[in-house]
């Protein structure tokens, strides 16, 4: 009986502090969050670049006009989290992978198929990096494929990417 009671003693411990730390973080907005790049206090700033990082995609809008900001401060931060989402590096990368992501814009040609190969090939959390990449690079080169080396699945992933990519210009 001691033990059922300790245990959901416990149970309700965890979990009224995980509702504690979801509702402040819950409160944070993106917009209030790009305001807070440029606060006085360091430790808010880097809640709230860890919080626009964490929001992805959903923040690109936001991250891309506070990037032109003319607060150094919040512009400096935001271009930092753009180049992270565009280069498809995510709050949960593993530092193997962040590393290779890190390296491949100023790599030769011959490293960055060397890259795209292990992205290619190691999991889910690489495939979507290699997606995000590709799809970044793939804009950037006005759909032109050439300058990707093969990998498993390239024309699949790549004909998706350009159709994703085409499909959200519609949108905007």
């Amino acid at each position: 009986m001691y033990k059922i009671k300790l245990t959901i003693l416990i149970v309700l411990y965890f979990f009224s502090v995980f509702s504690v730390i979801a509702a402040e973080t819950s409160s944070l907005t993106i917009e209030s969050a790009i305001k807070q790049l440029g606060a006085d206090n360091y430790s808010d700033r880097e809640a709230a670049s860890k919080f626009l990082w964490g929001r992805g995609v959903s923040a690109l809008g936001a991250l891309r006009k506070a990037a032109k900001s003319k607060d150094p401060e919040v512009a400096f931060r935001a271009k930092n989290i753009l180049k992270k989402i565009n280069l498809g590096i995510f709050p949960d990368s593993p530092q193997d992978l962040l590393e290779r992501l890190m390296e491949y814009p100023i790599a030769s040609n011959s490293r960055k198929c060397e890259i795209i190969n292990y992205l290619a090939n190691n999991g889910k959390a690489s495939l979507r990096s290699l997606s995000f990449l590709l799809k970044n690079t793939i804009q950037k080169k006005n759909g032109d494929l050439t300058p990707f080396c093969d990998f498993p699945g390239r024309e699949k992933v790549l004909t998706d990417l350009i159709l994703q990519s085409r499909s959200e210009e519609r949108r905007v």
